[in-house]
């Protein structure tokens, strides 16, 4: 994901200098240097970096088996994490949901070009028109959407609004 927001951002004159502050926020955290770390090692080497687990049985009777992370690789981490495994990629996706909060907040209108999404659009209403009711989509349905999307009326959605409710599942 960070190497995605780089990609976007390396046309933004002062993203660099937030991304740098974002580096050294993830460079602190534990969680993230350690999931970076076990998935470097896990690209050179093939380690798993979940090890063990425990079964634990819940209130409602039902047993549930939590599962832990440990390092098997060459390069021990400074510290892995005591938390089970989905309690720590949780927490890591509340952290990357926020960082992309952040470079939406500051960089959305600068990356972001409506003109473009709507020519995008057409192209994909194009390419699914001769899918759409087995290529005999009727020509009428095809031309008052294109109509549509090549009007002013039509407002493709920021990328903000389309992970809208994975953000605010994530940040809040």
């Amino acid at each position: 994901m960070t190497f995605v927001l780089q990609y976007v951002g390396s046309a933004i004159e002062d993203f660099d200098e937030w991304y740098s502050d974002v580096q050294q926020r993830l460079k602190g955290d534990k969680v993230a240097k350690y999931l970076l770390e076990a998935r470097n090692e896990s690209q050179k080497t093939g380690t798993q970096s979940i090890a063990y687990s425990k079964a634990i049985e819940l209130p409602s009777g039902e047993k549930y088996n939590l599962h832990f992370f440990s390092y098997i690789g060459s390069n021990t981490p400074l510290e892995v994490p005591s938390i089970d495994a989905l309690s720590t990629c949780q927490y890591q996706m509340r952290n990357l949901a926020s960082i992309v909060s952040e470079f939406l907040e500051k960089f959305e209108d600068l990356v972001w070009d409506p003109l473009e999404e709507q020519k995008n659009t057409l192209e994909y209403m194009k390419q699914a028109k001769a899918l759409g009711f087995g290529g005999n989509a009727p020509e009428a349905l095809w031309n008052q959407s294109a109509e549509f999307i090549a009007s002013f009326d039509f407002q493709p959605l920021r990328p903000s609004k389309l992970i809208h409710s994975l953000l605010e599942k994530y940040t809040t």
